[in-house]
């Protein structure tokens, strides 16, 4: 059984099944539990754990520089 997740009307880059967004402050449990795992956030170059808190005000950031300092994206 396929389940059909729905596709935001202008997503970045579409696939067939993927397509990528700008990351969203519902995004951040899952990316601070990611840099939280020794083996994902080691190897992304995440020397120390994240609180939620802290990945909060590091979205703030990028998104005050979004296009100027770089692009964040959440896969889906």
């Amino acid at each position: 059984m396929t389940r059909t997740v729905p596709i935001p009307e202008r997503p970045l880059l579409r696939g067939q099944r993927t397509w990528l967004r700008p990351l969203e402050e519902r995004d951040l449990p899952a990316l601070v539990s990611a840099i939280n795992d020794s083996d994902v956030g080691g190897v992304a170059g995440f020397p120390m754990p994240q609180s939620l808190a802290q990945a909060s005000a590091w979205l703030s950031r990028v998104l005050e520089g979004w296009g100027r300092d770089g692009y964040f994206f959440a896969v889906c």
